[in-house]
C-alpha cells in the first residue's frame, strides 16, 4: 500500500521525537494528545498526514479495483444458474489465489482488508498464512 521510500519522505517532514506517533496515527488513527497538539499547530505535519492518507486511499483503491475484476471474472465464468455451490467454488479458488500469493503481497491484502472491516489486531494475518500452509499442493 505505502513504500518505505514515499513514509520516509514524509517522515522528514515530521519532528523526530514524533515519528513513531505519526506512523500510529497513520496507521491506526489513534494518537496520543501531544500529537495532536503537534499536528494541530504544524502546517508540515498536516501536510504529511493528509499525503500519508492519501497514500493510504490510493492503495485501496488499488486492491479494489483488483478485487472487483478477480469478481467480475468469477460472475463471468459462474455456470448460468449457479447457486451457493458455484458461489462457494469460487470463494474458495479466490481464497487459494491470496493464499498462494507471495507473503508481502498476501499481507498486504490481509492488513488492507482487515483495516477496512476494523479488525487490526494482527490475527487475521497468521490465520491467512496457516490458510496458506493447508493449501499449498501435497509432495506425491
Amino acid at each position: 500500500m505505502r513504500t518505505d521510500t514515499k513514509l520516509q519522505d514524509l517522515l522528514a517532514s515530521i519532528r523526530p521525537e514524533y515519528h513513531a506517533a505519526f506512523l500510529r496515527f497513520v496507521d491506526s488513527g489513534e494518537a496520543a494528545p501531544e500529537f495532536l497538539s503537534y499536528l494541530d499547530r504544524d502546517a508540515d505535519c498536516q501536510r504529511a498526514v493528509e499525503d500519508a492518507l492519501e497514500l493510504e486511499t490510493a492503495g485501496f483503491r488499488g486492491l479494489a479495483n483488483e478485487l472487483r475484476a478477480d469478481w467480475e471474472r468469477l460472475q463471468a465464468s459462474a455456470p448460468v444458474g449457479g447457486g451457493p455451490a458455484s458461489l462457494e467454488s469460487q470463494l474458495v479458488e479466490t481464497l487459494r489465489r491470496v493464499a498462494r500469493s507471495a507473503p508481502e503481497t498476501r499481507r498486504e491484502i490481509v492488513a488492507g482488508t482487515a483495516r477496512l472491516l476494523g479488525n487490526d489486531d494482527g490475527k487475521a494475518a497468521a490465520v491467512l498464512d496457516d490458510l496458506s500452509a493447508r493449501l499449498r499442493p501435497k509432495p506425491r
